[in-house]
């Protein structure tokens, strides 16, 4: 037995051998270019509103979104998982608006582009300046005829239908025209704001044909509840997703050295591991070398008290700028350990440097490691 005719689909084989459902039926099959010239009718499954929307989003971007699904990009899902966020979030803004900022949102004022700039001094060029214009109510088919002048904004002339209608209907309490604006008959086009009559498009129109401008005053209630029905989500099924990894960060900008022309200089902070005798003192000199050439003089550090964890916080600036440094530049340390050593002739004493270990580095980042070099032996 049959089902209704909305339960069933229709599905082909697409130019990439996959089963595709067609839940577009006004899509032309040269949009769908199947594989074979064979339809099969099959029972729908799943949310038809959502394959619907993919249907039309895949024929706007000329690529099935399979296809995106299938992609191992973090970069591409992090993008389309933004995006989705995206619109989501903006209907729900639209929404919060208020009527008179939604209608302008959703149905922009038509004006001629030549009276936008419009002041007293263009409008007394209009040959009749007064206006007849048939206004009716939402709702209702009774009508009134108005006569403005071109120089009346649309909240002038609402406010005179209102007057009109409360005499003909000897209403005591006349409603507020600021709740209501101007929407032309037949058309989702509205006249609202502190323009002139004459500026809008509709208007103008009518004063070139000669005709009579018809004209419907909508409640605010109604924009209301067109925003609310224009605002309701299209109902899906919410798939489980999975978060994708965050995407790698992107690499810093360079500089060009050619534009550093502050000498070179590093930060001396502290030492690690120094096992010597606590009498000494610790000294570090640093020199700058390309291949067996030393670039500038050598630079020592401060002399510290011996333990495990010495400390200078000392800033060594080298005479040589760092846009003259070679690109195979090498920055060379060395660890001394300072003695003093009493002479045999006289009383006074001399101090002594022993090497304890060396390092030398790349200046410009060159791959591979530090090679460090120690002594074996610190004792004097």
């Amino acid at each position: 037995m049959l089902s209704d005719p909305k339960a069933y689909v229709f599905t082909c084989v697409n130019q990439t051998a996959e089963q595709q459902e067609l839940e577009d039926e006004q899509q032309r099959l040269c949009d769908v270019r199947p594989f074979l010239p064979m339809l099969r009718l099959v029972t729908r499954q799943g949310d038809r509103m959502e394959k619907l929307i993919n249907s039309q989003i895949s024929l706007l971007i000329g690529k099935g979104l399979h296809e995106f699904d299938c992609l191992q990009d973090p970069e591409v899902n992090d993008f389309r998982t933004k995006m989705r966020q995206f619109s989501e979030e903006a209907p729900a803004h639209r929404q919060e608006l208020g009527w008179e900022a939604w209608l302008q949102y959703s149905f922009p004022l038509q004006l001629e582009p030549s009276t936008r700039r419009w002041g007293d001094s263009n409008t007394s060029q209009i040959s009749n300046p007064d206006l007849l214009v048939n206004v009716k109510f939402e709702g209702s088919r009774e009508s009134f005829t108005i006569q403005v002048s071109t120089k009346d904004v649309p909240l002038a002339l609402m406010a005179c239908a209102l007057q009109k209608k409360a005499k003909v209907y000897q209403h005591l309490t006349m409603e507020k025209p600021e709740d209501y604006v101007l929407q032309v008959n037949g058309r989702h086009e509205y006249l609202y704001g502190s323009y002139l009559l004459c500026q809008f498009k509709y208007i103008c129109s009518c004063l070139h044909s000669g005709l009579n401008p018809h004209l419907t005053m909508v409640h605010s209630s109604s924009i209301l509840a067109m925003r609310d029905e224009q605002s309701k989500p299209a109902p899906q099924v919410q798939k489980p997703h999975t978060k994708p990894p965050p995407i790698p960060m992107k690499k810093p900008s360079s500089v060009s050295l050619w534009s550093l022309g502050q000498p070179f200089c590093i930060e001396l902070i502290q030492g690690s591991k120094i096992n010597a005798d606590e009498q000494m003192k610790l000294v570090v000199q640093a020199e700058l070398f390309h291949g067996n050439e030393m670039l500038c003089k050598t630079m020592s550090s401060l002399e510290v008290s011996m333990c495990s964890e010495p400390m200078w916080k000392q800033h060594l600036e080298f005479d040589t700028n760092i846009c003259d440094l070679p690109r195979m530049a090498r920055l060379c340390f060395a660890l001394y350990v300072v003695m003093e050593k009493a002479k045999k002739a006289r009383s006074s004493k001399k101090k002594s440097k022993k090497v304890a270990g060396t390092l030398r580095t790349g200046v410009l980042g060159e791959p591979g490691d530090p090679s460090l070099s120690a002594r074996p032996s610190l004792a004097p």
